[in-house]
């Protein structure tokens, strides 16, 4: 991590190998996940920060979610995931990086989600939602609304859960959905619509029962 450190530090104007910086960077986020290295990969991507202030913000924000995305594909529960992830979006609010911003919290309801701290996932997709529809960023708005989709349906709301749904559908139809997100998209309609059958079945039984 300190190899990669020192190097981020340089000032850009006097290298012409900022790619390599980059595909360093995360290289470095690939091994430190590889090696179960929480603590390491975390300090990383805070370290970064004085790098990804000389940058463009595109570039900055794909690194960040990247390294990110790594962290949270360890698939290890540290307890860091959430501190970690509202650093991340404190830090981008305060280089006002909107795009960034709504990014991690799209991350921090998943992650609230499968904490169990279900009125903090409605609380920050609430919040996200609004300040979405001032924006162009449909993929994201899909993302959010899938994630409340799910946490209605673990709270047995299952109406919420189906307008959510269909809300994240509605969206889907006017962009391009990546496949991995479709598959997503698709698993939450075959469950919403399991607990439909289910539900049909049980009133069923009792209308036999009681006949």
């Amino acid at each position: 991590t300190t190899i990669v450190t020192k190097r981020v530090n340089f000032p850009v104007k006097k290298t012409k190998k900022k790619k390599e910086v980059e595909t360093a960077l995360i290289s470095m986020g690939k091994f430190l996940a590889k090696q179960n290295k929480a603590k390491d990969l975390a300090n990383l991507i805070k370290s970064i920060r004085p790098y990804l202030g000389v940058i463009s913000k595109a570039k900055a924000s794909k690194i960040v979610r990247e390294l990110v995305d790594i962290f949270l594909d360890m698939g290890s529960s540290t307890g860091l995931e959430i501190p970690l992830c509202l650093e991340c979006i404190e830090w981008a609010k305060g280089e006002k990086r909107t795009f960034l911003t709504q990014a991690l919290e799209g991350k921090l309801v998943l992650l609230y989600h499968a904490n169990g701290e279900y009125s903090q996932a409605l609380s920050t997709i609430n919040r996200v939602m609004k300040e979405l529809k001032k924006m162009d960023d449909k993929q994201l708005l899909m993302e959010i609304q899938l994630s409340e989709s799910k946490v209605y349906h673990t709270l047995k709301n299952i109406p919420k859960a189906r307008a959510a749904l269909t809300s994240a559908r509605t969206t889907a139809n006017s962009i391009y959905v990546p496949p991995k997100l479709q598959a997503n998209l698709d698993m939450q309609s075959g469950i919403l619509h399991g607990e439909e059958k289910r539900k049909k079945y049980r009133l069923r039984l009792c209308v036999d029962t009681t006949a």
